[in-house]
């Protein structure tokens, strides 16, 4: 009996990947054939960085070509206006991303980015209202405690005998310390506790690994893997359970609370549980979007935070315009305000700047939930169209010299402008990141506060041009530590 079930299976298996090997074949498209993709997710990903791997692919194929993400089709399109309109136009056509896959795991399951439309529809709505310009103004003074405590230390280390110092370890502990006091509530202090359950747990999520690699590639089948653990059981095992007794304890003081105008991202959640009947927003739901805030953005704003000031270092002449912009707007005062930062606009166009030259995922796809069709190209439900991010924000069509460090291209107007189609680092249309404005707040108060103590200056150690670490990396993107010497600002001769 058990031999033939083995037979038949294998027989399935064999027709399955006859099929995906002819898939493209029977298209008319250039297409990268199923064994090199094989090869290229067990070698080349592995031995050289993504984005460049595409980049190559790219020019081989040409803008629009036919690849794989696992056994699954995908669609390559380095497109800016074709991404806007699968993004954006066809929205309803291509609900799904990759990496919205079941894993069993309620924490997971229950985050904004895996919810099916309808529920989706809802809890985007109580987020929505959780970052609107009054609630993020409300959370800037937990921002700015934090910034404090961190621009102190590292006003410390520049007047130190070891002022060359790569700030990886800080920016980390500051975006945990930051995140968690919004999302949380809690007063974390990593630089005095650095082995804290938070720190402990956050790392284990995205770390590079077997497990990673494979949610990444063949997100389907992850929870049916003994040996490939994702998430980390033990991880989303303490985030749940910190976020039931947190919200127990938050709905016990929650009236004064408001009173007092003191809600982080929680207490807004549950402000706006209380004034929705939905069903769809349960605590267990809520504690999901706590969880999720926090694991997209610790290690997005830790590694933005090391890019611009590597860029600000390797380019004096901005970071000296910026130090005048935070010095103009903030005077003599050293508390940083919501209307603060909002005036700092060179401040925000070299945040994107630096995400547009080293964006912190190769890639942004979209899941067809029904048949449609992308540039004449007739599109089945399941497929997989893809964006590659770093080709796109290198193609000098949307980006003239675009190895170049310019601020000014996000700037008209005296407004910032990240409006483009090519510009997708936190992706477009109604799935962009719901977290974008608070998590750029975040970096620019503590960016703002170190400037007006400390300059940024490369050094014999600071690797120049900068080199990306090959593989698939979330979290440890940087081949070489980014090394830069801190000055006072006292000293400083200009």
């Amino acid at each position: 009996m058990w031999p033939y079930l083995l037979l038949v299976l294998v027989a399935l298996l064999i027709i399955k990947l006859i099929n995906v090997c002819l898939f493209w074949s029977k298209r008319g498209l250039p297409y990268e054939s199923w064994p090199r993709h094989f090869y290229r997710l067990l070698w080349l990903f592995n031995t050289r960085v993504i984005s460049e791997v595409i980049r190559d692919d790219v020019k081989k194929y040409g803008t629009i070509y036919g690849t794989y993400r696992g056994l699954t089709p995908s669609l390559m399109v380095a497109d800016a206006e074709i991404a806007k309109e699968v993004l954006i136009k066809q929205f309803g056509s291509f609900f799904g991303r990759t990496f919205e896959f079941s894993t069993g795991d309620a924490l997971w399951d229950n985050t904004l980015t895996h919810l099916p439309y309808d529920q989706w529809k809802a809890v985007r709505t109580v987020m929505g209202y959780t970052f609107t310009s009054s609630k993020i103004k409300g959370m800037i003074p937990k921002f700015d405690k934090v910034a404090k405590r961190y621009g102190n230390t590292i006003a410390a280390v520049a007047k130190s005998n070891h002022n060359e110092i790569d700030l990886k370890k800080l920016f980390y502990n500051y975006s945990m310390d930051s995140i968690v006091a919004v999302s949380f509530g809690i007063d974390l202090d990593c630089l005095n506790d650095p082995d804290n359950d938070f720190v402990k747990y956050g790392t284990q999520i995205l770390r590079p690994g077997l497990s990673l690699i494979l949610a990444f590639t063949f997100p389907s089948i992850i929870r049916y893997l003994p040996f490939a653990h994702f998430p980390p059981k033990g991880a989303t095992k303490f985030f749940g359970n910190i976020g039931k007794h947190i919200l127990a304890e938050k709905k016990k003081n929650l009236d004064e609370v408001i009173k007092n105008g003191t809600a982080d991202i929680l207490d807004l959640h549950l402000i706006a549980q209380k004034e929705n009947a939905d069903n769809y927003i349960t605590d267990e739901v809520l504690a999901s979007q706590a969880f999720l805030f926090f694991i997209g953005g610790i290690e997005t704003s830790a590694i933005t935070l090391q890019l611009c000031t590597y860029f600000l270092a390797t380019n004096p002449e901005v970071q000296d315009r910026v130090y005048d912009e935070v010095k103009h707007i903030m005077g003599e005062r050293t508390e940083v305000h919501y209307d603060d930062v909002q005036k700092m606009k060179l401040l925000e166009a070299c945040l994107l700047e630096s995400l547009r030259i080293v964006p912190i995922t190769f890639s942004i796809d979209r899941i067809a939930t029904e048949d449609t069709e992308v540039a004449g190209i007739a599109i089945k439900k399941g497929m997989i169209v893809e964006f590659p991010i770093a080709f796109l924000h290198h193609d000098p069509k949307y980006f003239p010299e675009p190895d170049k460090f310019i601020p000014e291209r996000f700037l008209k107007d005296e407004q910032v402008v990240s409006e483009t189609s090519a510009f997708l680092t936190f992706g477009d249309g109604p799935k962009s990141c719901i977290g974008r404005r608070l998590a750029l707040i975040l970096i620019q108060v503590l960016i703002a506060d170190i400037l007006l103590k400390v300059r940024f200056d490369k050094c014999s150690k600071t690797p120049v041009p900068l080199q990306l670490r090959p593989g698939f990396n979330f979290t440890d993107i940087f081949l070489m530590p980014l090394i830069l010497r801190l000055t006072p600002r006292q000293e400083v001769m200009r």
